[in-house]
This record gives C-alpha cells, sequence and structure tokens, in this order.
C-alpha cells in the first residue's frame, strides 16, 4: 500500500495544482492525498490517518493563524518528513519541526518530494492488441489480466477490435491515456496488414511495442522493420513480465 501525502494549504488553487502535479501528472493514487484547508482539518486528518502518512505540507498561514504551532505538535508524535511552504515564514517553520522547504514553485520538487518520501513507484500502463478469433481473444485478455494482477501492471484492454480500430486510433489511444508500451499478438497470416499498420505507425511515434508471434515469415518482418530482438517473442505467457522490464530499463 503506498503511503500517503497530507497538504496543509487553505488555497484552493494550490491544493487543485498539487493534486493535478500528482494524479494527473504522474498517476499518484488519489486516495493517497489528504488535503486539509483549516488547522481544525489538519489535526483531523492526521490524527485518523498518522500510520499512513509519509510527508506533511505545511502552509505557513492557515486563514488569520500561522500553522508554527500546528507543526510544533505534529513533530512530537510524527516522524516523517515535514515541509516547510510558506512564502515569508520558513524559518520559523524548520526551527517548529520541519525538515525541508518547498517555495510551491516548481512543482516537480514537489513531486520529487512526495515520490521520494512515500517510495511510491508508478505501475507501467500496457494496451494489449491481439489479432485473433473472438474465442481465442477472450483467453488470451483473460490469460494477460491475471498476469498483470501478479506482476503490478497497468493492463489496458479495448473492448472492441475491428479493422476500424486503425493505426491512427491506436496512437491517439495511446498518446492520450499515457499509456507506455503496446504488445501486439496474433500475427498468425502474412495477409494481416492490420496488425502490420498499426506495428509500423507506432515504431514512427517511437512508441515501445512487443511483438508476440508464432508465425516464422512475420517474425522476420517485424525484425526487418526494426523490432529490436528483446522486443519480439514466442511466448504469450512470458510477454507482459518482459516488456514490463525492458520499458523499466528505457
Amino acid at each position: 500500500m503506498t503511503k500517503k501525502v497530507l497538504i496543509v494549504e487553505d488555497s484552493e488553487g494550490i491544493q487543485d495544482l498539487c493534486w493535478q502535479a500528482l494524479v494527473k501528472g504522474v498517476g499518484f493514487p488519489q486516495e493517497d492525498i489528504l488535503q486539509a484547508y483549516t488547522i481544525g482539518e489538519a489535526k483531523g486528518l492526521f490524527k485518523t490517518n498518522s500510520a499512513d502518512i509519509a510527508i506533511i505540507f505545511f502552509d505557513g498561514k492557515l486563514g488569520e493563524k500561522t500553522s508554527i504551532k500546528l507543526v510544533k505538535e505534529i513533530r512530537q508524535k510524527f516522524d516523517g518528513v515535514m515541509v516547510a511552504a510558506s512564502s515569508d515564514i520558513n524559518d520559523e517553520l524548520i526551527a517548529a519541526g520541519c525538515t525541508k522547504t518547498w517555495a510551491k514553485n516548481p512543482m516537480a520538487d514537489f513531486v520529487s518530494m512526495v515520490v521520494e518520501a512515500t517510495g511510491w513507484v508508478k505501475k507501467k500502463k500496457i494496451l494489449a492488441i491481439e489479432s485473433c478469433s473472438p474465442a481465442s481473444r477472450e483467453a488470451m485478455l483473460r490469460a494477460f489480466e491475471v498476469e498483470a494482477e501478479r506482476i503490478g501492471v497497468d493492463l489496458i484492454l479495448p473492448q472492441r477490435l475491428g479493422k476500424e480500430f486503425d493505426a491512427e486510433n491506436v496512437v491517439a489511444v495511446v498518446q492520450m491515456s499515457r499509456i507506455d508500451g503496446v504488445i501486439l499478438s496474433g500475427f498468425t497470416i502474412i495477409e494481416d496488414q492490420w496488425l502490420f499498420a498499426i506495428f509500423t505507425r507506432l515504431q514512427e511515434e517511437k512508441i515501445p511495442v512487443l511483438v508476440v508471434s508464432e508465425d516464422g515469415p512475420w517474425i522476420k518482418r517485424i525484425a526487418e522493420a526494426g523490432c529490436p530482438e528483446d522486443f519480439r517473442m514466442h511466448d504469450k505467457s512470458k510477454a507482459l513480465e518482459r516488456f514490463k522490464a525492458l520499458l523499466t530499463t528505457q
């Protein structure tokens, strides 16, 4: 389970920027972001979640009050990272118990501190496309789902696959959904230009592609089109695990 971050900040704008940077920016679990707008909310959230919190950000002032006393109170019960995020009293917050500072800009620094403190690791997001009969496709996708759960991969499975799901549609899905890579499986007949066209388009966009095929001519053609050996394989059962490892090292 991911450790949580508590953001103590009375500005809705800053809170929203922090949320967007974590959830939309890097895919951090939104349920692990605690947001307090007042001293009372901060105390309540800390009391009920203290065992799961890894890092806390403190604005200097919440309404008419400073957060100095709050920092002192929480430091007595909390050994994690406490960050002073004030425009004018960071020195006082450090003296009260904070160990780091953040000037509310850049957001990249905020994200880095959260990721480091919580130990969160983003799951690789993989799109799997199978070109075969509906029954075989269903069996393959079920097997991929089981494997994805085991190794910690976020697997995207198109609900409908037909020739209308062409190369441009695949590229659009990958880019809009921030997918890390695509598995193409089912190269079984040399006439299946549909899947090869998708492969070619993904190559042009420099999107990582793992090709799974038992068909010799297709593997040879894919290799000639520029697919590295590590990204070509016959065994579907190991496809996700290998692809995750390849994506992690890129």
